[in-house]
């Protein structure tokens, strides 16, 4: 019998860290933690505990998923560093999810009525917004995107929630919340969808487009150096 895929997931990119071991569909080790920094600096030697906890070894990996934005700019970049770092020594292939298919799959199946909006919080006063039903992406204050969102009854998903919970209540609509999760995406969580297409179907993925790539949804807070003066 054919032993099953051994998985490392990882998340790095919003206000948590979160890192899973799985065999097949079976977890076999896990962490999460809320962070609001440091989380990027501390996944390396979190990867080598969970192994360690797992019963397995770096070489026991066949594949690698993590998620690639959009979310804090430094932890996208290193986790995307480790991931390919690791894919290329062990010469395993790497998926990558966007943070907003991660949170998705905290939520439980919701009924018709109600409608789903993902929030992720950028932590420059605005939020990251996606809505599944329609493929609509905006990045907004909270107060404007509840401002932008028609009356109805919502979903709201991702460690932006809390933000637009209070946004709807200051808007005198609390009533349109229907439920809300806030967690950051858990690794255990969004692993299974990815790992469920094979090792080969990513080799091949990666073979054809590269390693994952950042989704970033605005530029990086950069300040340009100033130019030297004049003589």
């Amino acid at each position: 019998m054919k032993p099953p895929l051994i998985t490392l997931a990882f998340d790095c990119a919003c206000s948590s860290l979160s890192t899973a071991v799985l065999a097949g569909e079976k977890v076999l080790a896990q962490h999460f933690e809320t962070s609001a920094t440091g989380q990027a600096a501390a996944v390396a030697p979190l990867i080598q505990r969970q192994l360690a906890a797992s019963g397995q070894t770096a070489r026991d990996i066949g594949l690698i998923v993590l998620t690639n934005g959009p979310g804090s700019f430094t932890g996208i970049r290193i986790g995307l560093a480790m991931g390919r770092g690791l894919a290329l020594a062990l010469n395993v292939p790497l998926a990558a999810c966007s943070t907003f298919d991660a949170v998705l799959q905290n939520l439980p199946p919701q009924p018709g009525e109600s409608e789903i909006v993902l929030a992720i919080d950028s932590r420059r006063e605005e939020i990251f917004l996606r809505q599944p039903a329609t493929g609509r992406i905006w990045i907004a204050s909270p107060a404007q995107a509840v401002a932008d969102l028609p009356r109805a009854r919502y979903v709201l998903g991702g460690d932006g929630a809390p933000l637009m919970q209070a946004a709807f209540i200051a808007a005198g609509r609390a009533g349109e919340i229907a439920a809300q999760d806030d967690r950051p995406p858990v690794a255990a969580n969004f692993a299974v969808p990815l790992l469920a297409a094979g090792a080969q179907h990513w080799r091949q993925e990666n073979a054809r487009a590269g390693m994952p790539r950042p989704l970033y949804l605005r530029e990086a807070d950069v300040t340009l150096p100033k130019p030297p003066a004049a003589p």
